[in-house]
């Protein structure tokens, strides 16, 4: 009887046992589960954006590669070299070639004097995190500013990744409402949002309406694709010219047409060019 007792005794503790450490592994999962998601919270800036990322990055997929077949996910593995910044160094002006007269008429607004007799052209895409590098270095703008007289800088629609041509065409329609700098103002923000580059369709309306722009006339804008055609031109002529990265950039003699690929992205490059 005695024996049975304690055999029962060490079952229970042994049970016992059993019990408080599975209890001390699930709360330590718990832990170590909080502390990362709590990590990933303060990475995003706070739990709301954490959702919101991870919502739009789900939708993203469900309609992107989720609807993709294994050789179509294949190809577009192959082609990702494409959308990689351009190597730096290397001779300047390699790759120049001579533009038509109608592909020196500029489509969207140009910052600086609009006849200088030269132009940088950033062939770029408003979701393309290298391309938010170059734009945040304001180089471009430093050397127009450097050199008011005979330097501009325009923008070229090459906008591959899928809700940047969207948002190039809202940046378009600011335009209608206040002008030229409005654009360039849009474009600021947008590369300078939080969720970058997640951003969604509303999240770039209500951009401009914080700058004071109608939203409302915005939409009705962009729905009804005026400026569709301007971006889907320059995505035409960016192919022709045999661009396939972004950011690329050229510097342009607007008399003769000369295009001169710039590969060091420095001020004294880009005036190099322009002799």
């Amino acid at each position: 009887m005695t024996n049975t007792k304690k055999s029962n005794g060490i079952f229970a503790l042994s049970c016992l046992a059993i019990v408080l450490t599975v209890v001390n592994i699930a709360f330590t999962f718990f832990i170590v589960d909080y502390k990362i998601k709590e990590n990933e919270y303060n990475t995003y800036g706070g739990k709301d954006i954490y959702e919101k990322v991870m919502y739009i990055n789900k939708t993203q997929y469900e309609n992107t590669i989720g609807k993709m077949t294994l050789e179509d996910i294949k190809n577009n593995l192959g082609q990702a070299d494409g959308q990689q910044i351009p190597e730096q160094g290397g001779n300047e002006g390699t790759g120049t070639m001579t533009l038509s007269k109608e592909d020196l008429v500029p489509n969207n607004p140009v910052y600086g004097k609009k006849d200088a007799k030269f132009s940088i052209y950033e062939f770029g895409d408003l979701e393309c995190p290298a391309c938010k590098g170059f734009h945040d270095s304001g180089i471009a703008k430093e050397a127009v500013d450097k050199n008011p007289d005979t330097l501009n800088y325009v923008y070229r629609n090459f906008q591959f990744h899928q809700g940047a041509p969207t948002k190039a065409q809202i940046a378009l329609c600011s335009i209608d409402q206040k002008g030229e700098q409005a654009y360039f103002d849009y474009v600021d923000d947008i590369f300078a949002d939080k969720y970058f580059p997640r951003t969604t369709e509303d999240d770039v309306l209500a951009m401009g309406e914080k700058r004071g722009l109608d939203k409302a006339k915005l939409k009705e804008c962009l729905d009804s694709g005026k400026y569709k055609s301007i971006v889907d031109k320059e995505y035409d002529m960016a192919q022709r010219l045999g661009v396939n990265a972004t950011p690329t950039i050229f510097v342009v003699n607007n008399e003769t047409g000369e295009m001169k690929r710039l590969t060091s992205r420095s001020v004294s490059a880009i005036e190099e060019l322009m002799k």
